[in-house]
């Protein structure tokens, strides 16, 4: 049952930001190609009158960029508020499942889609970076140019790979967590907001402002603690200084996104279960 309730959270969800995916993409190519073909001077006689139109579709190009990674957080609040607080709640709330697993559910598709999102971001910039500047340079000579660089850091990462693979796949799940943590402090501070009877919109943003200078606090904290780390890694040249630095901050950052996790899980799943109050 929590299987089927998270691919249509993962199906909602993807309604809306796949056309986004897709416009971004389009409008993307398409700008890079007319940048190339206006910066061409064999054209420019040709398409003198129209030389606004490449700056028109990159600005066009990097509002939907910037759309679609803010839409990814929107549409999540905004999937949890109806789904689990407005009207839809009645029928979420009469499925057989306990709160934590809905709850989980929506955490867990609203973050697959941000991370999908950020991986989409950036193939769709680097594509069309390498579109719009790669004039008189063979497909050919980029892939070298990419061989050529991770060759020179192929000397280092051989040496160490078993740990360079271990500390990236440490990042990559503080990353992880921290976007789970981040989309339940949204669920929590609505959780909370909604218990009260009128102006819960409003009430929540309060709430969620109150989380955040919290988390702030303890953020601010943490870093003065482990600052003299951060020094070491900010002034090291060394690969290997690098990677023992981050090494020394992982266990402490991956720690610091498991409690802001289960805390805001707990509030948040307190309020569904205690406190519900449907609209």
């Amino acid at each position: 049952m929590l299987r089927k309730l998270f691919k249509y959270d993962f199906k909602t969800l993807g309604r809306t930001l796949l056309p986004l995916y897709a416009a971004t993409f389009v409008v993307g190519i398409f700008s890079s190609l007319l940048s190339r073909l206006f910066n061409d001077n064999s054209s420019a006689f040709i398409l003198n009158q129209m030389s606004a139109v490449p700056l028109i579709t990159t600005v066009l190009y990097f509002i939907l960029f910037g759309s679609t990674c803010i839409m990814s957080i929107v549409i999540s609040i905004s999937h949890y508020k109806n789904s689990m607080l407005g009207k839809q709640g009645y029928l979420t709330h009469s499925l057989p499942l306990s709160n934590t697993k809905k709850i989980l559910s929506k955490a867990l598709s609203s973050s697959l889609w941000q991370i999908i999102t950020m991986i989409f971001a950036s193939f769709s910039m680097l594509l069309s970076i390498m579109i719009r500047y790669s004039m008189g340079i063979s497909w050919y000579e980029i892939s070298y140019g990419i061989a050529k660089i991770i060759d020179y850091f192929n000397i280092e990462i051989a040496k160490q790979a078993s740990i360079i693979i271990l500390q990236l796949s440490g990042l990559m799940l503080c990353g992880i967590i921290i976007i789970i943590s981040t989309n339940l402090m949204f669920y929590a501070s609505l959780s909370v907001g909604y218990i009260a009877n009128n102006k819960k919109d409003l009430l929540s943003f309060a709430v969620f402002i109150g989380f955040y200078i919290i988390s702030q606090f303890i953020n601010l904290f943490a870093i003065m603690h482990y600052n003299n780390i951060f020094g070491e890694i900010s002034t090291s040249l060394s690969f290997n200084s690098y990677l023992n630095g981050y090494s020394k901050i992982f266990i402490p950052l991956l720690l610091y996104g498991l409690f802001y996790a289960f805390t805001y899980f707990f509030i948040t799943n307190y309020c569904i279960s205690r406190k519900l109050n449907l609209e």
